[in-house]
């Protein structure tokens, strides 16, 4: 947990180093003058970075896959399949490499049409290598459902993960959005 206060004033730290980097410096193509504005803000960045300094941050791979976008739905298997063969390979190539995603609907269609790489996924959530995001069926606009949409959306997502991964999405995750219901939060909270 953050303080709240130490959080408002780096917050508030930031946004005055930030109004004293030239920008215009750099539209006008000075990048020295640029680069002096830079160099001169970094002594006054030593709270930021002792605050830094205290996490540790870990980096998962993810791949957006819009399953309704300007193409069919086999098109969107295809795409799932090469995607998470690419991810398997990945794992091959690099031990510390790990992978999230989301939408229940992707992981069933490699249940039914590859399940092959769909028993590779498996195995890879038990390594906690693959984690499971989003607790949704698909990643929906998140403004037009209705709160029975919302429901069934993460009920059926969260049982689909339960009864083939024995897990549960804990990570609400939905970055393609246009905008967001003011109660997702209690809707994602319910069904983690």
């Amino acid at each position: 947990m953050m303080d709240k206060q130490e959080k408002t004033n780096l917050g508030n730290l930031l946004q005055s180093l930030a109004a004293k980097v030239d920008v215009k410096a750099l539209v006008n193509g000075d990048t020295a003058k640029f680069m002096t504005s830079l160099t001169e803000i970094r002594k006054e960045m030593k709270p930021v970075s002792e605050f830094a300094k205290r996490f540790t941050l870990h980096f998962a791979s993810n791949a957006h896959i819009d399953a309704a976008w300007l193409w069919r739905k086999k098109e969107t298997v295809e795409v799932c399949k090469r995607t998470f063969s690419s991810v398997m390979n990945m794992f091959k190539a690099r031990p510390d490499f790990t992978y999230t995603q989301s939408a229940a609907a992707y992981y069933e269609w490699m249940q039914i049409y590859y399940p092959d790489l769909f028993e590779q996924i498996k195995e890879s959530v038990k390594l906690k290598r693959w984690e499971i995001s989003g607790g949704m069926w698909v990643e929906p606009d998140c403004n037009l459902p209705s709160g029975d949409s919302w429901e069934h959306q993460l009920l059926y997502a969260q049982n689909f993960f339960n009864d083939n991964f024995g897990v549960r999405a804990k990570i609400g995750w939905n970055p393609d959005s246009f905008g967001y219901n003011w109660n997702l939060p209690q809707f994602m909270l319910k069904a983690a």
